[in-house]
């Protein structure tokens, strides 16, 4: 068995490296630029041969493959089968397994989403986001992180009784009380397959910082495309993944909803550049007919970002607490801060004291509120709420 083992993983390390034939690549993946060898449906296949060859990770048993459409691996969970082991890529990339390394070493990503309830065959899912990656910097790559944090949206939208719920009951009985019936109400808002509510009554407006591969703004365009809602989002990160987010933007078909923005953490002149531009309904629209609407943001989202925590953790906390306090003027709510956070990241332990120095009371999801098949150990999500101005005269 040892030997057969072997056998399969190296199979899958020389699979993830080939070039396939060009028969191979469905149409999606043949729309993909990939600047290494290998289809992304082959480089899934070859990992999903190093998995069921029965290879573990560092102590996890990885036994089980990702579910299937047609040839190429899916993020989609099938019932209650288990969670797909694709989606943990960073996991596969860290194993002491040369095979799994070498399959986990893709150069393309997709994420497909959950068919609504009641359909049948992946029927009324939006289309799947397809990307490009490189190996070559951190914001040109997509982390776990962000499918976990896309999985949530999806099951927000779908579930959303069932996910306030769980947020609701995530008190402890005494003080925390308070903070669960915050979160959830914070939740409960939090949608964008929907118009703002009056009096606004405009388009959600997303801040993504820190949005590397823009795959969480893409998630949550495609959330609203499917309910024919206005959304707005601006992509931001440092200048140099600038080019790359907005070519992702532009390849997925979501330009219409998504832009690419600079905002280096700390820059107070980006993070009021990117308000307004978010804010400009005009700009966003074929004609200057609408009339102009107070600057503000709704959502604001931040994924498992990364880098030197001394001083990015300060400068990040300086942006994301900018940003919450830069809502719609009342009556409108406040804005929601949704962000995930890896353990192991240097940041995170930075970034998590100087969010409370700055008065951001960062408040954890329960796991029972994620979606069931995409949960982590590693990831914790969490909500925060800003707060709203004044009313301008």
């Amino acid at each position: 068995m040892a030997d057969d083992t072997t056998a399969a993983a190296a199979a899958a390390a020389a699979a993830a490296t080939a070039t396939p034939p060009a028969s191979t690549a469905g149409p999606a993946a043949a729309a993909v630029s990939h600047d290494g060898g290998g289809s992304i449906v082959d480089r899934r296949q070859a990992l999903q041969a190093a998995i069921v060859a029965g290879r573990r990770r560092d102590g996890e048993s990885v036994d089980h493959a990702p579910a299937a459409t047609g040839a190429a691996a899916t993020y989609a969970p099938a019932g209650a089968a288990p969670p797909p082991a694709l989606w943990k890529r960073e996991e596969l990339w860290r194993s002491s397994d040369p095979a799994a390394r070498a399959a986990a070493a893709m150069d393309s990503f997709r994420y497909e989403f959950d068919a609504p309830a009641g359909a049948a065959d992946g029927g009324g899912a939006p289309p799947p986001i397809e990307i490009e990656e490189a190996h070559d910097a951190i914001g040109h790559r997509v982390w776990d992180g962000a499918v976990l944090l896309g999985k949530f949206l999806e099951h927000l939208h779908a579930a959303r009784e069932a996910v306030v719920a769980a947020c609701a009951a995530s008190g402890d009985g005494g003080g925390g009380d308070d903070d669960a019936a915050a979160l959830a109400a914070a939740v409960s808002r939090l949608r964008f397959d929907a118009p703002t509510p009056a009096p606004s009554a405009d388009a959600c407006r997303v801040i993504d910082v820190g949005s590397g591969t823009g795959i969480c703004a893409m998630m949550a365009a495609r959330i609203a495309a499917r309910a024919s809602a206005p959304l707005r989002v601006v992509a931001t990160d440092l200048p140099g993944v600038v080019p790359r987010l907005a070519r992702n933007v532009a390849a997925v078909g979501v330009a219409y909803m998504v832009q690419a923005a600079p905002l280096p953490w700390g820059d107070a002149d980006a993070a009021a550049a990117a308000l307004a531009a978010v804010s400009d309904a005009a700009a966003w629209r074929a004609t200057a007919a609408a009339p102009p609407a107070p600057a503000g943001v709704d959502v604001i989202l931040a994924c498992d970002l990364a880098g030197p925590p001394v001083p990015l953790g300060a400068a990040l906390a300086s942006t994301l607490a900018t940003l919450l306090r830069a809502g719609r003027p009342h009556p409108a709510p406040p804005p929601i801060l949704l962000l995930l956070c890896q353990s192991h990241r240097d940041l995170t332990a930075t970034l998590l004291p100087a969010l409370a120095a700055a008065g951001v009371h960062l408040l954890p999801l329960p796991p029972a509120a994620l979606h069931p098949a995409y949960r982590s150990d590693r990831h914790t999500l969490y909500a925060a709420v800003g707060t709203t101005p004044a009313a301008r005269p």
